[in-house]
């Protein structure tokens, strides 16, 4: 869970910067969140979200015709993005519920900022994309949407999945990985990196490795 942890942090502070960029060129990257593509069965789940995750990477080892592999990785993602952001950031996130209640429907609030969504989807490429969508309300109200886009590398060899970024877009303008990399050498990327309770994270080459039968 930790490593989801630490990459919920880089993303909070991308968001940062994609907030600061906002106030310089709203008309080129707002852009407002596509609710269909919001993954609705993770969202209504009761189960243990941990355990669910991990049950479904290890489906990927015992994988059926009809089932397809990028899709499990997909599935595997949201649950450990929901199972952190109820276990670390805001216990009450519901993004689905109908109550009224601020908690329920921002991941994170803060006085200049909010954070609405944050979960991963495939494109046709069946690559992964991670979608952050943001907001602020300070000075003006404007919202926008940070993709993030990683090749997936399932490797049954070596019972591993690769991922591995390919690039980034705040909106419809790209987001160059030079401005991920600056936002990255304001940490400490070291202890970024040994802090991963599993899998490996390589800050320098923007990969995250995680293993198939140990998660």
């Amino acid at each position: 869970m930790k490593i989801i942890k630490k990459l919920l942090i880089i993303l909070l502070l991308l968001v940062v910067a994609g907030v600061g960029l906002l106030m310089v060129g709203i008309s080129m990257i707002k852009m407002d969140m596509d609710f269909s593509a919001l993954p609705q069965d993770v969202y209504t789940e009761s189960g243990d979200l941990k355990s669910i995750a991990e049950l479904k990477l290890l489906r990927l080892v015992t994988l059926m015709p009809s089932e397809d592999e990028y899709t499990i990785v997909e599935e595997f993602i949201n649950y450990m993005i929901l199972d952190t952001i109820h276990e670390k950031i805001n216990a009450e996130y519901d993004p689905l519920s109908e109550d009224d209640e601020i908690e329920k429907h921002v991941i994170v609030d803060q006085s200049y900022y909010y954070i609405d969504y944050l979960f991963a989807m495939l494109n046709d490429e069946d690559q992964l994309v991670l979608v952050v969508s943001f907001g602020s309300e300070y000075i003006i109200n404007v919202h926008s949407v940070l993709f993030l886009t990683f090749d997936i590398d399932i490797n049954m060899f070596e019972f591993e999945v690769v991922f591995t970024l390919a690039e980034l877009a705040l909106g419809d303008q790209p987001f160059t990985v030079g401005q991920l990399d600056y936002v990255l050498s304001r940490l400490d990327q070291s202890s970024i990196e040994e802090s991963v309770s599993f899998g490996t994270l390589d800050l320098e080459n923007h990969t995250y490795t995680v293993s198939i039968l140990n998660p």
